[in-house]
C-alpha cells in the first residue's frame, strides 16, 4: 500500500523539507503524518493534496489502510 501523502510529495519533486516549507506545514507535523502517528491526514495537507489532483475522501481512506 502506497502512502497518499509520501506519493504526493514525490508527485511534486520536493523533499519532504521543501514540501512542508513551501505549504507552509510544520515539518514535525508532516512527519507524524508520514509514520502514521495522525488519526488522518491533516487539513492542511490535504488542502495541498486537493490542489494536486487528489480526491480528499479516498486519500484518507487510503492513509487509514
Amino acid at each position: 500500500m502506497i502512502h497518499p501523502v509520501k506519493q504526493c510529495i514525490e508527485k511534486t519533486g520536493l523533499t519532504h523539507n521543501a514540501f512542508a516549507v513551501l505549504h507552509g506545514i510544520s515539518f514535525q507535523r508532516l512527519k507524524d503524518c508520514l509514520y502514521g502517528y495522525t488519526a488522518s491526514i491533516p487539513q492542511k495537507i490535504v488542502c495541498v493534496m486537493i490542489q494536486n489532483g487528489y480526491d480528499e475522501k479516498d486519500a484518507q481512506a487510503q492513509y487509514l489502510k
